[in-house]
């Protein structure tokens, strides 16, 4: 287990012995990771799937399949914007054209002061207020393109 910090081995320890099965810890770990690291390092993911017995690639496909995990360093604020069919039918492309005019991104880039990030995602749950956005943890409803510079703001 080098691949783990000694610090994050008992932090891990810890969260599998909540499971019956070892497997069965490992979102909370790779939550973990995330907050340890800021994003999941690839190292890192090897020894937590060496420490649970699972090959590489089920770990690397969990930390891909969620939104809220990043494989690679992000901005201090992380902007994900919903591509549902809600979303999509509202025409979230204006509202992803006016953060990519403003912050001078695209989707999956970071700015060159590492304050934003800018993601899409399959759903964030707020279809009844599309199009919507997330920054970090807080929810935008409702969106139009002349909101994002006010929203933007606020970080």
């Amino acid at each position: 287990m080098t691949k783990l910090s000694p610090q994050l081995r008992k932090e891990v320890d810890q969260i599998v012995s909540q499971y019956e099965f070892k497997q069965g810890a490992v979102l909370p770990i790779l939550h973990k990771v995330q907050e340890t690291y800021g994003y999941l390092v690839e190292d890192v993911l090897d020894g937590v799937a060496e420490y649970l017995n699972i090959p590489h690639v089920d770990i690397f496909e969990i930390a891909t399949f969620y939104f809220f995990f990043k494989t690679k360093p992000a901005g201090k604020n992380s902007i994900y914007v919903c591509d549902s069919i809600s979303c999509y039918l509202l025409e979230k492309e204006l509202i992803i054209a006016q953060l990519e005019k403003e912050l001078g991104i695209k989707p999956g880039e970071t700015t060159a002061d590492g304050k934003f990030s800018l993601f899409t995602t399959s759903c964030i749950g707020a279809c009844g207020r599309a199009p919507a956005m997330m920054i970090n943890d807080k929810t935008y409803f409702e969106l139009a393109p002349e909101k994002i510079s006010r929203i933007l703001k606020e970080y």
